[in-house]
């Protein structure tokens, strides 16, 4: 077997000559590390569930963004409504944004061709109220993890000290989308212009245009939010250098080599966690070819925190 597979290279090497021939198995060698740690790992979306089954849900991967449906604006009883009215005043004695949210109002189907949301506008100060009742309105929001290949890092976002829910706690970058209003500045029916706006907020950067991650759509079950994630967005070293913060937090740059540690820590918006496993089930999009974590490969660091 030795002889027969020598005077195969040596004949190959004729041909093509010994350079061509190495270079052609370490290209061979870049696909096949490319394809084992780009593969998905098995029944990855069950297993974030049920390891997070007090926390997160994922309803599905869609190819596609959901199809938004407005159907006017929330009902709200009397007093919900003047609860609301006391919401505003203080939001404006606080100098905090009062940006209109769409909530969720239909039973989506979860595994159609095309995930199709219904919502109605309400105001951050209705949304308030809602919670101040032990509701849990479903506002839709969308975000995105984001990575830099060139220095292996993973970027996520500190929440600030006055946010409403989880203060202070890790999170991927994103926030509440913006339903068409009266009120000024909106992102139409888009969940994509969702994400692309607060990465800027947030952030001061740009999504590379044109780049399609894989989505994830989710629910985190303790504040009701249904969110669209996009799994990897890989910036450029200059851009991350220029990332600033705002009142809503700023971006914790984690390289690759210490993620296995951030993620056995018990300071995390628990979506933004999943968020993170499931980018990792799915091979590290955007990483870069063949990506470690440390000694780890990106599936072997998602079964060490979800298990079989």
């Amino acid at each position: 077997m030795t002889a027969l597979l020598t005077a195969f290279l040596e004949w190959v090497a004729s041909h093509l000559g010994w350079e061509a021939l190495v270079n052609s198995i370490h290209g061979l060698v870049r696909k096949l590390r490319r394809y084992r740690s780009g593969r998905p790992a098995d029944h990855w979306v069950q297993r974030i569930n049920a390891a997070m089954a007090a926390e997160v849900r994922i309803h599905c991967t869609p190819a596609e963004d959901p199809v938004i449906v407005i159907e006017g604006d929330h009902p709200l009883t009397s007093t919900q409504a003047a609860s609301a009215s006391a919401q505003r005043q203080l939001l404006e004695q606080l100098k905090r944004p009062n940006d209109m949210h769409g909530i969720v109002v239909n039973d989506p189907v979860w595994n159609s061709a095309r995930v199709h949301l219904a919502v109605r506008t309400l105001d951050f100060a209705g949304v308030r109220a809602l919670r101040l009742e032990g509701r849990r309105p479903l506002v839709l929001s969308a975000g995105a993890l984001l990575v830099c290949s060139a220095t292996q890092e993973v970027l996520l976002h500190r929440r600030g000290l006055n946010m409403d829910k989880y203060s202070s706690c890790l999170h991927t970058t994103g926030g509440g989308y913006m339903p068409p209003s009266s009120h000024g500045r909106d992102d139409g029916t888009s969940l994509r212009a969702t994400a692309e706006r607060e990465v800027h907020e947030e952030t001061r950067l740009a999504l590379p245009p044109g780049a399609s991650p894989p989505r994830l759509l989710a629910q985190e079950l303790a504040t009701g939010f249904i969110q669209l994630l996009y799994l990897g967005f890989d910036l450029p070293r200059a851009a991350v250098e220029r990332a600033q913060p705002n009142w809503e937090g700023h971006i914790e740059r984690v390289p690759f080599s210490a993620l296995h540690a951030v993620l056995l820590r018990s300071d995390w918006v628990p979506s933004g966690k999943a968020h993170v496993l499931a980018w990792l089930a799915l091979g590290a999009p955007g990483a870069g070819d063949a990506p470690r974590f440390g000694v780890l490969t990106p599936t072997q660091l998602f079964a060490q925190h979800v298990g079989s």
